[in-house]
């Protein structure tokens, strides 16, 4: 995901903090896009039944930080593009992509299809 200034605490208490006590959080994307302060309310407060996060606005996070003692939060080191289809993905989209310039095409939107799941 591509971040900007717009982007920029785009998930708020108003989102999370909603009657749906069974709701879960999760953000593999960037980490400024999230009010962390709302997301650790919404989790003491039970609005939010859990939380995984694997990026936060300031990485690495600090050791203070209160994401770091919530009960019901799971938090990665900023891993969840390593995992294999993400790497078998990539790795397709930049071959497609060099093959295409190289035979002078030009393609607008790489794609990248999962033959297993269809997307």
């Amino acid at each position: 995901m591509r971040f900007n200034a717009t982007d920029k605490k785009y998930v708020l208490k108003r989102d999370l903090c909603r009657d749906e006590t069974a709701c879960v959080f999760i953000n593999t994307s960037r980490g400024e896009i999230v009010n962390e302060d709302d997301l650790i309310e919404a989790l003491k407060s039970g609005h939010l039944a859990g939380a995984a996060i694997d990026v936060t606005v300031k990485e690495p996070i600090s050791s203070d930080s209160p994401l770091i003692t919530a009960k019901n939060l799971i938090i990665t080191p900023h891993i969840a593009g390593s995992a294999y289809d993400v790497q078998v993905c990539g790795t397709n989209m930049i071959i497609n992509s060099l093959s295409d310039y190289l035979d002078g095409k030009s393609r607008e939107t790489p794609l990248c299809i999962n033959d297993s799941n269809g997307f």
